[in-house]
């Protein structure tokens, strides 16, 4: 077998996952010691992705604004983000409300979330504590801390940060701008930003030759860490955000099945490689050469615009985390025993819209705490809970991860034509291309 099919084959990855969790579990020194290897692997990742996202959308974004008959298919693009995040949320509100995960949890439930947030062992203290009255002061202003947070004062310090948001911000406004250059002195440029994104592209398919020893590593640190302890508290949300995610998954698979008009295994196949690097990395913009690999190459769709959504609904299309953000809020209200009207799950959905794009770069914890947004508005203390969040957030950000990556390839799937008849609508960029 070749060596770049064996290094992504499912079978590999979950082995390696498997072997990892046994090492975590028997010999958590040695886990801990092999942290730098997944370390290395993803920071090897996150080297290519400023450079790989300037020049793809500076290169998609020109080439859209200078052809009219590729222009029209971005006027739908706001559309389907604001959509597609609404029905992740709406999904995972109505799971919470039908099934309450956050309700009824046992006594020794309840003395493990005690000791994990340092309280009574016996339970009681927290128990009156989930019961009691709170209050919070509610955030005001996010929309215009959003719109702040897009913009780079700095380019360069933005850069540096590693900030995705405002390095798209940049990429696209300078794309535009480009497009009033001098041709022959533009062209130049754009051929520049070409042979840097196909050099970053290249750089990726070179590193995953060594996703098992990555994913190995990675999950041999984190059974090290967190042990099991924390699962028992948070089981069932981890199932309903597993089960809610699935069901999303399901969705954008058929959609991608029925958009690329191939067979259904040839659709699942094509996302295999997105799949297992999303899982192994927990890195949405590292798997972004995957994801063009897997739409373009192996399913057929058109590289102009694929080329420009996949960088842009890794900044914008936030399915993952407004998902994350509606489902642990209404899980912490479970837990405190606050009864919530329909008014409340709006506010819900709306404030895990403007959290989910606030998020963009975030990852770890500092996505997590975001869900402070969501809770201050209904005057849910988000802090005594952290905890339980932070020790799970390996499991959850592997669930938003995957949603995040095949919910992209979806929207590429929904907008973008086939390039089989795009090249009959206007060849020679196709051949360009």
């Amino acid at each position: 077998m070749e060596l770049k099919k064996f290094a992504t084959n499912p079978i590999t990855i979950v082995a390696s996952i498997a072997l990892g969790v046994a090492t975590g579990i028997y010999a958590p020194g040695i886990a801990s010691g092999l942290k730098f290897l997944g370390d290395i692997y993803v920071d090897l990742l996150k080297m290519v992705i400023l450079p790989f996202l300037i020049s793809a959308v500076i290169v998609s974004v020109n080439r859209l604004a200078t052809n009219s008959l590729t222009s029209k298919y971005v006027k739908r693009v706001v559309a389907y983000l604001f959509a597609g995040m609404a029905l992740a949320g709406i999904v995972g509100i109505g799971y919470m409300y039908v099934f309450s995960p956050g309700t009824n949890m046992d006594r020794s439930t309840m003395q493990s979330f005690g000791r994990l947030v340092q309280s009574d062992v016996t339970g009681v203290e927290t128990s009156i504590n989930l019961l009691s009255t709170v209050s919070s002061v509610k955030q005001d202003g996010m929309l215009i801390k959003l719109f702040l947070r897009m913009i780079p004062s700095n380019i360069f310090s933005a850069l540096s940060l590693g900030d995705t948001l405002k390095t798209l911000v940049f990429a696209l406004m300078f794309g535009c701008a480009l497009t009033s250059s001098p041709t022959k002195s533009g062209s130049g440029f754009l051929e520049g930003c070409e042979v840097i994104f196909r050099a970053c592209q290249k750089l990726t398919t070179w590193l995953l030759y060594l996703l098992p020893i990555a994913s190995f590593s990675l999950a041999a640190d984190q059974i090290a860490n967190t042990g099991f302890e924390p699962f028992k508290v948070m089981v069932q949300f981890i199932i309903a955000f597993g089960v809610v995610t699935a069901m999303l998954l399901v969705v954008c698979i058929a959609i991608i099945w029925f958009k690329s008009g191939t067979s259904l295994s040839v659709s699942v196949a094509s996302q295999e490689g997105p799949f297992f690097l999303a899982v192994a990395t927990r890195n949405s913009a590292s798997c972004m050469p995957s994801m063009m690999i897997a739409m373009v190459d192996k399913l057929g769709f058109d590289k102009l615009i694929t080329e420009l959504l996949v960088p842009l609904g890794t900044a914008l299309f936030r399915v993952g985390p407004v998902l994350y953000y509606c489902m642990a809020t209404v899980f912490i209200s479970q837990l405190y025993g606050r009864d919530l009207v329909l008014m409340d799950y709006a506010l819900i959905l709306f404030a895990s819209l403007i959290a989910g794009f606030s998020s963009t770069g975030m990852n770890g914890i500092v996505t997590i705490s975001q869900t402070t947004i969501v809770c201050s508005l209904l005057g849910l203390p988000f802090e005594a809970a952290l905890v339980l969040f932070v020790a799970v957030e390996p499991i959850c950000d592997t669930f938003r991860t995957v949603l995040l990556v095949l919910s992209i390839n979806a929207l590429v799937a929904l907008i973008t034509p086939l390039s089989s008849k795009e090249q009959k609508v206007y060849p020679k960029t196709a051949r360009a291309l």
